[in-house]
C-alpha cells in the first residue's frame, strides 16, 4: 500500500488550523508558549484582612473650601479655574473611594497567582468568610477532602463545573487546592473562575499531599 504524503501533510496542516480557530474562538485562548506561574504566599493581612468600604464621607462643599486660586481679574477665568479645580478634587476622592471599596486581595497579575501556607489553611476552613474549593476529580473528593470542601473538577464537560461556578457567592474568598505539586487542576480552575470576574482568588499549592502530611494522614 502506498502512504500518500502529501495527504497526510495536508490533513495535519487542516488538523492544525482547526485547532488554532477552536483555540482563539474561546474568551481566554492558551498562549502559545507555556509560561510559568509566579507563585507567591499571600500575606495574613491580605488574606484574612477587612474588606469593608470605608464609611467615612466628605461633603463636596468641605472640597471646596480648601480650593487655592491664584487671584484673576477675569472673573470668567478665575470662576472657571475654580470648576475645574473642584472637579480634578471630586475624582480625587472618587479614586480614594474606589480604592477603598477594593478588597485587600493583591491585583492578580497576568502570570502571578497567591498561594496559601498549611498554617493559613488551618484558619480558612473555619472562617464563614471562605470558600473552599476541592479541584481533584470526584473519584478522590468522595474519598477525602478538606474541611467543608466543595468539588469542582474543571476537566470535567463544561456543562457540568460551568453552573457550579456561576453557584459561587461572590462576597466569600475563595481558596482552590488538587493533589498539590505538579497538579494543576487548582490553577486550571482558578483561570476559569477568574473569567467570571471574581478577585479574591487563592491557591493552596501544597494541596492534600501537603495537608495529608501535616495532618498526619500519610
Amino acid at each position: 500500500m502506498k502512504i500518500d504524503f502529501k495527504e497526510i501533510a495536508l490533513i495535519l496542516i487542516a488538523a492544525i488550523v482547526i485547532a488554532f480557530a477552536y483555540n482563539y474562538s474561546k474568551p481566554k485562548p492558551m498562549p502559545l508558549l507555556w509560561e510559568p506561574k509566579d507563585i507567591k504566599t499571600v500575606s495574613d493581612d491580605d488574606l484574612f484582612g477587612n474588606t469593608e468600604p470605608s464609611t467615612e464621607q466628605t461633603d463636596d462643599n468641605d472640597l471646596t473650601d480648601d480650593i487655592i486660586t491664584e487671584p484673576s481679574n477675569d472673573k470668567a477665568n478665575q470662576d472657571a479655574q475654580i470648576v475645574d479645580d473642584k472637579n480634578d478634587l471630586v475624582v480625587s476622592r472618587n479614586g480614594i473611594a474606589e480604592k477603598e471599596n477594593e478588597t485587600l486581595n493583591p491585583e492578580i497579575l497576568k502570570n502571578s497567582e497567591f498561594t496559601v501556607t498549611y498554617e493559613q489553611m488551618k484558619k480558612i476552613i473555619s472562617n464563614p468568610d471562605f470558600i473552599v474549593i476541592d479541584a481533584r476529580n470526584p473519584e478522590m473528593y468522595a474519598k477525602s477532602k478538606i474541611g467543608k470542601a466543595i468539588n469542582i473538577f474543571p476537566y470535567d464537560e463544561e456543562a457540568v463545573f460551568m453552573p457550579k461556578i456561576l453557584d459561587l457567592p461572590t462576597d466569600k474568598r475563595i481558596v482552590i487546592y488538587c493533589d498539590g505539586g505538579n497538579c494543576d487542576s487548582s490553577h486550571k480552575l482558578a483561570e476559569a473562575i477568574k473569567t467570571f470576574g471574581y478577585k479574591n482568588v487563592f491557591i493552596y499549592s501544597g494541596g492534600w499531599d501537603d495537608w495529608s502530611k501535616h495532618q498526619g494522614l500519610k
